[in-house]
C-alpha cells in the first residue's frame, strides 16, 4: 500500500517535484462523506467509489506493482473528490465557505495541471515516479536505422538475429512485419546475419571482424548493441555523401 501512496504523496526525485496531495486528501474526505451519506440520490457515487477503494486495496496486496494499476482506482478517487467539492458548494454553506472552497479547487486545479505538464515532458524519464521501464526515446533511433537499411534494397528483407532474454522488447513489434528476423534467448549464439542486436557486451566477439558497431538506448542504464555489416554499412554512407 505504501507504493501506491507514494506515487501521490508530495515528493522530489533529482530536482523534479511530483505529488498530488492535495486531491487526495479531498479525495478521502469524499469517501468519508460517502460512508456516513445514506441518501439514496448518492448511491451511485458510493459505488463507483466504493469499488475503486477496493481495487487500491487488492492491487496493494498483490507483490507486482505498476503505477498504472492505479488508473481504475484514480477514476474513483476523482469521483470522491468531486462528491467533497459538491458539498461544499451547494447547500446552505455561508458565501465565505464558499469562497474558500473556491479557492481550494483553483489550487488542487493548479496542482493537477502542474503534475500533467511534468508527466508529459517527462514522458520517458526515470524520474518520473508513474513510469515503470519506460522505452527511451533513443530507442526510436534503432528504429529509424534499421528502417533506413532497409531501403537501400526495399524488394528484400534484411535479416537480422536479435538477441537477449526479452528480445530486447518492444523491438520485435516494430520488425513484425519482416519474415527474416530470428531471435535468440542466448545472445551469445546470435549469427552474424546483415542485423545483430542485442545487450552490450553479450552478442559474439568475432563480429567486430565483418561488421561495425552503434549504440543505442533501450530504456534507463540499458544498451543495445547493433552489428552492421560493413558492405551494408558502406553502401548506406554512400547515400550520405
Amino acid at each position: 500500500m505504501g507504493y501506491y501512496f507514494s506515487l501521490f504523496w508530495p515528493q522530489t526525485n533529482e530536482g523534479v517535484r511530483w505529488g498530488e496531495a492535495p486531491f487526495m486528501v479531498i479525495a478521502f474526505i469524499g469517501f468519508g462523506l460517502l460512508v456516513l451519506n445514506r441518501d439514496e440520490q448518492s448511491r451511485h457515487y458510493r459505488l463507483t467509489v466504493f469499488y475503486g477503494v477496493t481495487c487500491f486495496l487488492v492491487y496493494s496486496l498483490i507483490p507486482y506493482k505498476t503505477p498504472w494499476l492505479m488508473l481504475s482506482s484514480y477514476v474513483s478517487f476523482a469521483y470522491a473528490a468531486a462528491f467533497t467539492l459538491n458539498r461544499f458548494l451547494t447547500g446552505r454553506n455561508s458565501i465565505w465557505f464558499r469562497l474558500v472552497a473556491s479557492g481550494i479547487i483553483g489550487f488542487v486545479c493548479w496542482q493537477q495541471y502542474q503534475s500533467t505538464k511534468l508527466g508529459n515532458y517527462y514522458a520517458a524519464d526515470a524520474r518520473n515516479p508513474y513510469l515503470y521501464q519506460h522505452t527511451s526515446p533513443q530507442f526510436a533511433k534503432l528504429v529509424q536505422r534499421i528502417e533506413d537499411l532497409e531501403e537501400l534494397n526495399p524488394s528484400t528483407n534484411l535479416s537480422i538475429a536479435v538477441g537477449g532474454d526479452d528480445n530486447a522488447w518492444p523491438l520485435p513489434w516494430y520488425l513484425r512485419d519482416n519474415a527474416t528476423v530470428g531471435y535468440w534467448t542466448d545472445p551469445s549464439k546470435a549469427p552474424a546475419l546483415d542485423l545483430v542486436i542485442g545487450p552490450v557486451g553479450s552478442l559474439p566477439s568475432s563480429l567486430s571482424e565483418t561488421h561495425i558497431v552503434e549504440y543505442h538506448g533501450l530504456r534507463v542504464n540499458v544498451i543495445l548493441e547493433c552489428w552492421i555489416r560493413n558492405e551494408l554499412w558502406d553502401a548506406f554512407m554512400k547515400t550520405r555523401e
